[in-house]
């Protein structure tokens, strides 16, 4: 059986930064809240994100000016 520095070395380092990072939330949210559903790691923007985005921002800037 591999170590994990053997796993690590093979098929994670050659990853992207950006998928070893998606890996590690993985494993982390799997180590806090092993019956949690799993975490969408979409990196598009739903309807309702954009509406929360806009909403915040215009509080801001009325706050502000």
């Amino acid at each position: 059986m591999p170590t994990t520095k053997e796993i690590y070395d093979s098929s994670i380092r050659p990853l992207p930064p950006k998928e070893r990072l998606n890996l590690a939330a993985r494993i982390l949210s799997d180590l806090t809240h092993p019956d949690a559903p799993e975490i969408d790691f979409s990196y598009d923007w739903s309807e309702e994100d954009m509406r929360d985005l806009t909403k915040y921002s215009l509080s801001v800037a009325a706050r502000t000016l």
